[in-house]
């Protein structure tokens, strides 16, 4: 299993490094957000998600369906897009590059498993919540109304966000 894995990892390799260079080459601001958004999108859907959405509170959801609705696992990574009232932009920025590492990661761990052809028990989501400085309301939304049908078939989440190796408890609640 690892041996395929690996092998199909690396025939991601050359799409996962030039997405990797769009997404860091990309300026992402309260004006390009929506852009940012539909290129995020736009590679999911090139890379196989059987579903790409986008909610009504600006938080992007990929699928890939697994065999049941059973045991279902999800990963959540902040888009980095400001708030509209964010004063702390030029700050803000000097991060950025650190949460597209979690998009990259959750979107590449779908392509995989689509790839693998790993029989799923449950199907793979990946998140990508927008305005990192003040999600909460992001996340409840996304838990409340996006992922409502899954919530109760959730076996874990993993959270995309940078710490430097370390394990770390993320969301409460």
């Amino acid at each position: 299993m690892y041996d395929l894995m690996r092998r199909k990892a690396g025939g991601l390799k050359d799409s996962l490094q030039q997405f990797a260079q769009e997404i860091a080459d990309f300026q992402v601001t309260r004006y390009t957000a929506p852009d940012f958004s539909s290129m995020v999108m736009a590679h999911m859907k090139a890379l196989g998600f059987d579903r790409v959405i986008k909610d009504n509170a600006g938080n992007i959801m990929g699928v890939i369906r697994g065999y049941h609705r059973k045991d279902q696992l999800a990963s959540i990574a902040h888009i980095d897009l400001p708030a509209a009232d964010s004063q702390a932009e030029t700050a803000w920025s000097s991060n950025v590059l650190k949460f597209k590492a979690g998009v990259i990661a959750g979107i590449y761990a779908g392509a995989l498993l689509k790839r693998s052809l790993v029989p799923l028990n449950g199907d793979f989501t990946v998140c990508c919540v927008p305005r990192v400085e003040c999600c909460d309301f992001n996340i409840r939304y996304l838990f409340d109304e996006t992922l409502a049908s899954r919530k109760s078939h959730l076996k874990g989440v993993i959270l995309n966000e940078p710490t430097d190796f370390n394990i770390c408890l993320g969301h409460k609640g």
